[in-house]
């Protein structure tokens, strides 16, 4: 009995010295880590990171900040899109969700295409009853006459607590010699664990081309720049005029219009030239939001 007493207390003493050294060993007697077992774990309770407990569905991974998180096994299972300005309220339970924001596209004009909008990806942890607000890029317009210029197109927001926020911004527009310059955007916050973003697509410059058409016959066919294509699928480009006529007398002229408005709201460009309204470029698609958890 007096062996058995003296055992325990060695042990005693022997767990008192490894906890003050704050590494604790089991099944080794030099732990490289707080706790370090050297064989099978079961856990008969729940297993918490952080003091959290996971949700159905969900499995250990390792998050950008090197700590382990709990996230969803099998990809995000719910769908919402703006196509304007709104408000996303972070449902019961969820503490993940994926962000993303596309800008407007710049407006055509006869130099060319506008470019499409920016696009921005964040994943973002989030908690319930959190609030996030949206505003979406509206059209922007292509040139009135032959020598104007479109406008730029509008930016794309979401501005959420934490300060976080996400800016997809717009193309630049077309102007009577040239076509436009994409941009990009820009995401901010704490609470983003992934962030991706990609510039706009340029607008495709007008071309002219002549040719001969009989023998003493010249055409010239001029191709207006088409839209910077958009960044979301199908990655959809709005087509720029096809003008052809006669060079020396511009008979048998023949006229082919480009895209007025598809109404996609996928942050396309506006095509270049004539596109049969009274405008010399087409109007800039408005911009989205998506939103998964």
């Amino acid at each position: 009995m007096k062996n058995q007493c003296i055992s325990f207390c060695a042990s005693l003493l022997l767990c008192a010295t490894w906890a003050m050294g704050q590494q604790v060993g089991v099944g080794t007697s030099s732990p490289t880590e707080r706790l370090d077992v050297n064989g099978n774990v079961n856990v008969r309770g729940q297993l918490k990171i952080n003091g959290q407990g996971g949700q159905p569905g969900q499995v250990l991974q390792m998050g950008a900040n090197g700590l382990q998180q709990w996230t969803s096994a099998f990809g995000y299972k719910n769908r919402r899109e703006f196509f304007s300005d709104g408000t996303f309220t972070v449902p019961a339970g969820v503490t993940e969700i994926m962000l993303i924001g596309v800008g407007g596209g710049g407006g055509g004009a006869k130099g060319g295409g506008g470019a499409s909008g920016s696009m921005c990806l964040a994943r973002v942890k989030v908690a319930p009853g959190q609030a996030y607000t949206m505003q979406v890029a509206s059209f922007a317009l292509g040139a009135a006459g032959e020598t104007g210029e479109g406008t730029a197109g509008n930016f794309t927001r979401v501005l959420g607590p934490a300060g976080f926020s996400l800016e997809a911004r717009g193309g630049l527009p077309a102007t009577s010699s040239f076509s436009g310059d994409a941009q990009i955007g820009v995401i901010a916050g704490d609470s983003v664990i992934y962030a991706e973003v990609q510039g706009g697509r340029c607008g495709e410059v007008t071309r002219e081309t002549y040719m001969q058409r009989l023998t003493n016959e010249f055409v010239t066919v001029r191709q207006y720049g088409n839209g910077g294509a958009s960044l979301l699928p199908p990655y959809a480009v709005q087509n720029g005029t096809f003008f052809a006529f006669n060079t020396a007398t511009l008979l048998n002229v023949t006229m082919l219009y480009g895209n007025v408005s598809r109404q996609t709201r996928d942050g396309s460009g506006g095509a270049g030239g004539n596109q049969g309204d009274g405008r010399w470029g087409g109007p800039g698609e408005a911009g989205r939001v998506i939103i998964l958890w």
